[in-house]
């Protein structure tokens, strides 16, 4: 990105400042100097791109807690077409993004990748394509790359259109081992289906690992005869380490499921508790309101179980979508409701925050918080999808407007007070530097301390249009 002139810099970081003093002035006394810095980033985001780097970098200082760009990952021969960043994941210093359009240039089969990058000693700035992983035998759309996920040395990539045995649209999840050298492009250590697989389950259409466990969601699974019920999948390591053919140890299931719930359509894990989201369940009778399922692991290990906890919005309506994302770290739940209406704005959408009681998860749970974006509008669909690591939460919206550009897209960063989590608007609103209409930045997202990754999977690059491109965002000192 070229740098402007230092007038051409001084002069419009005097036009930031003006910006952020009209919406202080602006302000109602309680929207105090704790918000401005969102503003700032707002109004940055409606400057030409090329001002942009150094100006932030100039109110950083007075904006603690803001985050930065600080690099942009593309593939290494990407295409026109590839979306490259459908799904991402983030682990320490290594990122994973999801590319289920990859085209091998070898067989010109649309198979799908998943491709590596491990932060180098001088920052993500300088990233470049450490590893491309692929399924062995590929096949043409089984969309390898729709999910990912992350942990440690473990990456599991879920391929939820895959054929299996005659049965189109299956689904497999793969895990791959970083080895002794590093991640190198590699086929999977180990291949994960459903015992009981069957045609358009969609097994591994979500999927999450967490140590020595995966969950992979199975939204089209048929349960006690309620087709389309789903569930979610456990497997745990074996002895011997990830390899060969495995089937699941546990299924996981609604106790209340109802035909079309689709339970599975998102997975999280953080340590020993899983969370699977039914985002078309019915509430009080209010359809698709969703709802989000919280499962423990017994003493004993997993085993086949329904809930430990139900969660669900006490003023939940019908098209909310709860549960169409989930996320889990330690003590807190999050669910995304992207078609949740906010301030009158149809589908401007909400996160919902759960904290585990004293007594531990248990029963039906209404939220502690509720997650929305200070200049939200209708159709933005904030909540879809979901990260958090610690005490930071981030949600995309890859349809929200930014400087007139439709559908450019952005994220959202909340921090949890120190008091708790209370509802609240955003602490910083993330764009990108070279975002342009359509690009749908915030499809997917992924955050490691104070690491957030973002993806934009519908980004020109070059003269190569939707070859997207993921963008990482480092935190500010405080």
């Amino acid at each position: 990105m070229a740098h402007p002139g230092r007038a051409l810099a001084l002069g419009f970081v005097a036009l930031a400042v003006f910006v952020l003093v009209a919406v202080a002035v602006g302000r109602a006394p309680d929207m105090a100097a704790a918000r401005q810095a969102p503003a700032v980033l707002r109004g940055l985001a409606r400057l030409p791109s090329a001002a942009r780097g150094p100006i932030a970098a100039a109110l950083a200082r007075d904006a603690p807690g803001s985050f930065l760009q600080r690099g942009e990952l593309t593939a290494s021969h990407g295409v026109s077409g590839e979306e490259f960043g459908e799904s991402v994941a983030i682990s320490g210093n290594t990122i994973v993004v999801g590319t289920p359009n990859y085209v091998d240039p070898a067989t010109n089969v649309e198979q799908g990748a998943a491709y590596v990058f491990t932060k180098p000693a001088s920052g993500w700035a300088h990233v470049t394509q450490t590893a491309r992983l692929t399924a062995a035998r590929g096949q043409s759309e089984e969309l390898f790359g729709a999910c990912v996920s992350i942990s440690g040395d473990t990456i599991v990539v879920g391929a939820p259109f895959r054929a299996v045995g005659g049965h189109a649209g299956q689904g497999v999840a793969y895990v791959f081992v970083k080895r002794a050298a590093g991640w190198r492009s590699a086929t999977p250590a180990a291949e994960l289906t459903a015992a009981r697989g069957a045609t358009d389950q969609f097994f591994a259409e979500s999927v999450a690992v967490s140590g020595a466990t995966i969950v992979a969601g199975v939204p089209g699974g048929t349960v006690g005869g309620h087709a389309l019920q789903g569930a979610a999948d456990v497997f745990t390591r074996p002895a011997s380490g990830w390899s060969g053919s495995l089937t699941e140890r546990a299924v996981l299931r609604a106790a209340d499921g109802l035909p079309g719930d689709a339970l599975g359509d998102s997975v999280a894990i953080s340590g020993a508790t899983i969370v699977a989201g039914a985002d078309r369940h019915a509430v009080a009778g209010a359809a698709d309101a969703g709802a989000a399922y919280v499962f423990v692991e017994p003493a004993r290990g997993w085993t086949s179980a329904t809930q430990t906890a139900e969660l669900t919005a006490p003023a939940g309506a019908a098209g909310d979508h709860l549960g169409e994302a989930v996320a889990v770290s330690g003590a807190t739940v999050l669910a995304g409701a992207p078609g949740r209406a906010v301030g009158g704005n149809a589908a401007q959408g909400a996160v919902y925050v759960f904290a585990r009681p004293a007594s531990g998860w248990g029963g039906p749970l209404s939220e502690a918080a509720e997650l929305t974006a200070a200049d939200g509008a209708k159709d933005d669909a904030l909540g879809r999808p979901l990260a958090i690591s610690g005490d930071v939460v981030v949600a995309g919206s890859r349809f929200t407007e930014v400087a007139n550009s439709i559908d450019q897209g952005a994220a959202y960063v909340f921090a949890r007070p120190a008091a708790g989590w209370v509802s609240a608007t955003q602490t910083a609103e993330l764009t990108a530097a070279d975002g342009a209409t359509g690009d749908s930045l915030g499809r997917a997202v992924a955050v490691s301390g104070g690491t957030v990754v973002v993806a934009a999977p519908d980004h020109r690059v070059g003269r190569k249009l939707a070859q997207g491109a993921v963008y990482v965002f480092i935190s500010t000192p405080i």
